[in-house]
């Protein structure tokens, strides 16, 4: 559940900014990395220990391309490629169909590729550091952009700011973002609230450039395409 970190007037400061997001805040339906949205996400449990696993549709600008789907498992994660092949497709439709594959694919991958060159992220998996930089990373990318939306329209509702931060500072859990909301009108000024955020960090014992401020519907389509060619923390 979001909670608010601070709750009493005596820990914040008196007065009032720009509020970000609003009741007349117009949020994208979903979220998007590059133009690669996903949809018709589908939530399962795996055969092992119970935890909860998606799958969904892959597009790009607005083309459906791909399946995606976590192997329940424990295995690699399946992305299928479309158009897919009819039992009775000739050898020049069967040509054509790996040849439409062959290009989402390509697509998938560079949009991808332009993404991780921007924004390098890794993550800690049985005490190794391992760097995110394939298209099915970069769909966890797009799947959590999408979550932190769903939370963004709850507390568009209310008038307040959405920050989400990371629990750990090796790597960017997928599936346990602890959320939290302040309101904005409680803040005096952008001093006060980069006091917030840092208090925020040191209480959950992160580094400072690891909390995520979500503020604009801009946030939730990201396009990296126009940004400098060099590595950074990601928003």
């Amino acid at each position: 559940m979001p909670r608010s970190i601070f709750t009493t007037e005596d820990e914040i400061a008196s007065g009032g900014v720009k509020r970000m997001f609003q009741k007349k805040t117009k949020l994208p339906v979903r979220a998007s990395i590059n133009g690669v949205d996903i949809r018709n996400i589908n939530h399962f449990h795996d055969h092992g220990d119970g935890f909860m696993l998606w799958e969904a549709d892959v597009y790009i600008d607005n083309k459906k391309i791909a399946f995606f789907q976590q192997d329940s498992w424990g295995g690699p994660d399946r992305l299928e490629f479309l158009p897919g092949f009819k039992m009775n497709d000739s050898e020049e439709q069967i040509q054509q169909v790996k040849k439409e594959q062959d290009k989402n694919q390509k697509t998938l991958k560079e949009r991808s590729d332009n993404y991780f060159s921007k924004h390098p992220q890794k993550i800690k998996m049985l005490d190794q550091i391992i760097e995110m930089e394939s298209p099915s990373d970069f769909l966890y990318r797009v799947y959590t952009l999408n979550n932190w939306l769903k939370v963004a329209k709850k507390h568009a509702k209310n008038d307040k700011e959405v920050i989400i931060t990371f629990p750990d500072n090796d790597g960017i859990p997928l599936n346990n973002e602890r959320f939290y909301s302040i309101d904005t009108k409680s803040i005096s000024n952008k001093e006060t609230f980069e006091n917030l955020l840092q208090h925020l960090a040191e209480k959950e014992k992160i580094d400072r450039d690891k909390t995520v401020v979500l503020s604009s519907p801009e946030d939730f389509k990201v396009n990296t395409t126009s940004e400098p060619d060099h590595g950074c923390i990601d928003r």
